[in-house]
């Protein structure tokens, strides 16, 4: 939010003192240089709160393996407002959302078939949701779906709300 997507190296510090330049400004920019963290250490993308993702955001926000979503200092905001949009996909082990301070997906102000978050093939036991609300999305909140006879997967622990989603 308040960092530098094109000069960060995403530890949000110099020298160990918090320093804005070192984080990125978007949740696009932090999996961009994770990549696709397959085999990689168990990497954490922490969203600082209170705060609404905006402008600079690429959806769906595709999470890498072995590397969990989590909040600091606040609730974060999603706001999806496309037409057919998925909020976050998880398509890898080990990928996933753990937001106690809150994360909410919000689909108020999308159209068509938009869903919050899209569990696909590539996943498995170790790709989870806990701690997120997901709401309004026209589409449905969570989809888990496999692809040519490819089975996705899904762990949901506590905090998983969804409410005011389609179908």
């Amino acid at each position: 939010m308040n960092g530098d997507d094109s000069t960060a190296t995403g530890s949000g510090t110099a020298g160990g003192v918090p320093t804005a330049s070192c984080a990125f400004k978007t949740v696009t920019a932090a999996i961009k240089k994770i990549g696709t963290n397959t085999g990689g250490p168990a990497t954490t993308i922490s969203i600082v709160g209170p705060s609404a993702l905006s402008g600079g955001e690429v959806y769906p926000l595709i999470i890498p393996a072995n590397t969990t979503v989590t909040t600091a200092g606040g609730k974060v905001t999603i706001a999806l407002t496309g037409n057919n949009q998925v909020g976050v996909k998880l398509a890898a082990p080990g990928a996933g959302i753990d937001a106690p301070l809150g994360l909410v997906i919000d689909g108020s102000g999308s159209t068509g078939s938009t869903r919050g978050v899209s569990v696909e093939a590539g996943s498995d036991d170790s790709t989870f949701l806990r701690n997120v609300d997901i709401q309004s999305t026209p589409g449905t909140g969570v989809t888990v779906s496999g692809n040519a006879g490819v089975v996705a997967r899904l762990t949901m622990g506590e905090g998983v709300r969804v409410r005011k989603s389609g179908t």
